[in-house]
């Protein structure tokens, strides 16, 4: 365990979405919505020399960018072998529908967002979040050459909770570094 832990979790840190969760071929839920919120915690080995473990607006930007991007979005998951998903173009404009077993959804293009994920899950959209945040501050960090902060955070957790007191976590060891964050 690292001596010391940062977390992150500001009000500003949630995005609202529509999705449905397919529970395999046969059933899914409906069509509905969540205001989720995320939040972040990392694991540091030491403080740097002003005894800061990092300075915090180096990830809230980050944090704040990607849930503003998912906000009011209808996520689908781009990998599901349940859905079959197909353009269609209606008065001009690029739709995406969307099939699960007699269901169809028709939906514009530009209000989805297919995740490269195979459900539309708390555990898949922490997942997702943490790599893509682990992404953004690695890249971040290196045009600032902060290779001493790679070294000193030893793992990034991004908790989503989709309705109170229900929340899935993912980890992800080494986040700075070309091990930690993978595709």
């Amino acid at each position: 365990m690292e001596p010391f832990r940062v977390s992150l979790a500001k009000e500003t840190f949630k995005f609202s979405a529509t999705h449905f969760t397919i529970f395999g071929a046969e059933s899914a839920e409906h069509l509905h919505g969540h205001n989720y919120i995320v939040s972040f915690a990392c694991g540091v080995s030491a403080l740097d020399e002003e005894g800061m473990a990092f300075e915090f607006n180096t990830v809230k930007p980050i944090l704040k960018r990607l849930t503003e991007s998912r906000d009011e979005s209808i996520l689908m998951p781009a990998k599901s072998r349940h859905l079959h998903i197909q353009k269609e173009l209606v008065r001009g404009e690029s739709h995406l529908v969307v099939n699960y077993r007699e269901r169809s959804y028709r939906f514009p293009e530009n209000e989805v967002q297919l995740l490269p994920v195979v459900n539309i899950t708390s555990e898949e959209l922490a997942r997702e979040f943490a790599k893509d945040v682990a992404r953004a501050w690695s890249d971040s960090l290196k045009e600032k050459s902060s290779i001493d902060l790679a070294k000193r955070i030893s793992w990034l957790e991004i908790s989503i909770e989709e309705s109170s007191g229900q929340r899935a976590s993912y980890r992800i060891d080494s986040p700075l570094t070309q091990s930690g964050v993978k595709s």
